[in-house]
């Protein structure tokens, strides 16, 4: 019985994702560290900070922080 495309894709990224699986656990237990590729530069840093009574937000910059305006919002 033939197979349709789909469904050998989805089954070979089945098999590609359990080897993948398979050798990052081996990695992991054998170093103790996460299975990363290091990027070959930084373009942006991303900062995460506390905003109270809010939750966190990321952003790219140190910059000031500014709450989004929300519909209807005056700021003074």
């Amino acid at each position: 019985m033939l197979q349709s495309r789909r469904g050998f894709l989805i089954g070979a990224g089945a098999v590609l994702t359990t080897t993948f699986v398979k050798d990052a656990r081996s990695f992991i237990q054998r170093t103790s560290q996460p299975l990363l590729a290091s990027p070959s530069h930084v373009v942006e840093t991303m900062y995460w900070h506390e905003i109270p009574d809010e939750g966190y937000q990321l952003t790219l910059g140190r910059g000031a922080l500014r709450r989004p305006r929300r519909r209807g919002e005056n700021f003074s």
